[in-house]
């Protein structure tokens, strides 16, 4: 009997706690987890959006309700300075990239930023200086030593832009555009055997430039090397058919070859050309006197 008892005492008292747990007006949210919206963070993304779909107004908007949620926020500086350069505004841009760096001194992408709108307002030592203090924080960035590279073009400094193009491809091996580039500085200082070689490297490392094959071609042709260029010149043509630079280039690697018939048809084909008709026309009258 008193086993009975207890037994029904145990009972009840199991079911007074499943009643009490069912009874809890807590329900979810005992286990659930409130969603707190960072408004700053919200518009910051927002922003984002905008400026993907390139309304630069609209985002440039966003990035000031971000900043006005919160001051502190670098990324929305940032995303205000990029916005107020497409708005073609360096000097507010400048201000605005200027307070995200303030913010985060490590900021690598802010002070590239900052450094192309300097390079817009032709401070080439301030983008200079800014460039160089973004490869600090990443020094394996290809892209930030290309810019470096036309910044001290610009400023007259060609040596130094080789260097910073030479870096981009030591990180970036197939960096087409760096060795183009590259060849374009080595022919300005007149180094044509340093010129062929860039240009070789940006046409085999492109499958599509056809400029970077002839400024090979043309190199080429200047060494003498004549077949070569022909060959180089022929791989421009694959690429872009009937381009009038080309076939110039073409025809002054068949003339060293004293080929003198294929030189004249290929100067012919460019003739009509607007840009390369006038030195098509040159180059068939020289060589006509050349043949007497």
């Amino acid at each position: 009997m008193l086993r009975i008892g207890l037994l029904l005492f145990l009972a009840l008292g199991a079911g007074v706690t499943a009643f009490a747990q069912d009874a809890d007006p807590r329900g979810e949210m005992a286990v659930s987890e409130r969603t707190v919206v960072d408004p700053s963070k919200k518009f910051f993304n927002e922003g984002n959006a905008a400026f993907k779909s390139r309304d630069y107004k609209g985002a440039l908007a966003a990035y000031q309700k971000s900043i006005e949620a919160n001051p502190k926020n670098a990324k929305a500086h940032f995303g205000a300075g990029l916005a107020q350069r497409k708005l073609r505004k360096p000097k507010l841009a400048l201000a605005a990239l200027d307070q995200a760096i303030a913010l985060d001194p490590k900021y690598a992408k802010a002070l590239s930023a900052r450094a192309a709108v300097k390079t817009d307002l032709r401070d080439y030592d301030g983008a200079i200086a800014d460039y160089r203090s973004a490869l600090e924080l990443r020094p394996k960035d290809a892209r930030t030593y290309f810019k470096l590279a036309l910044v001290l073009d610009k400023k007259g400094s060609p040596k130094e832009a080789i260097a910073a193009y030479q870096k981009a491809v030591e990180i970036k091996p197939n960096y087409a555009k760096a060795y183009k580039n590259m060849g374009l500085l080595y022919e300005k200082l007149g180094n044509t055997t340093q010129a062929i070689q860039a240009f070789r490297s940006a046409c085999e490392k492109s499958s599509s430039d056809a400029s970077a094959c002839t400024k090979w071609a043309e190199n080429l042709s200047k060494a003498r090397r004549y077949a070569e260029a022909e060959k180089a010149a022929d791989k421009a043509l694959k690429r872009k058919p009937n381009d009038a630079y080309a076939l110039v280039t073409l025809g002054e690697a068949l003339e060293g070859q004293r080929l003198y018939e294929a030189a004249m048809e290929k100067y012919k084909q460019a003739q009509n050309d607007p840009t390369w008709g006038a030195t098509a026309t040159y180059k068939i009258d020289a060589l006509k006197k050349k043949r007497g």
